[in-house]
């Protein structure tokens, strides 16, 4: 399991601050980046986290509906100019 590089806290209605708190948590033990893209769009950035650690994160980020915002991540390609260019 790994983690993606964004998540949305869109459906995280009553528990945003307690996500915000452990991300918190994490950063302060050198395990993890993370910064708010917008006011519902969370990138993170894995930094010393073993397997174990980021099955529990993805683990805990989905029990708090946290899920994965799928158009922010590098890896999907929907943005790309090379995907958006037309020839005429």
């Amino acid at each position: 399991m790994e983690l993606v590089k964004y998540y949305s806290l869109d459906e995280s209605y009553g528990s945003r601050e307690i996500v915000l708190d452990e991300l918190d948590h994490l950063v302060d033990e050198d395990k993890i980046e993370y910064n708010l893209v917008n006011y519902n769009v969370i990138k993170i950035k894995d930094i010393d986290l073993s397997d174990k650690e980021i099955g529990d994160i993805a683990n805990f980020l989905e029990s708090n509906d946290v899920y994965p915002y799928l158009d922010g991540n590098d890896e999907v390609g929907f943005f790309d100019d090379d995907f958006m260019d037309i020839d005429d």
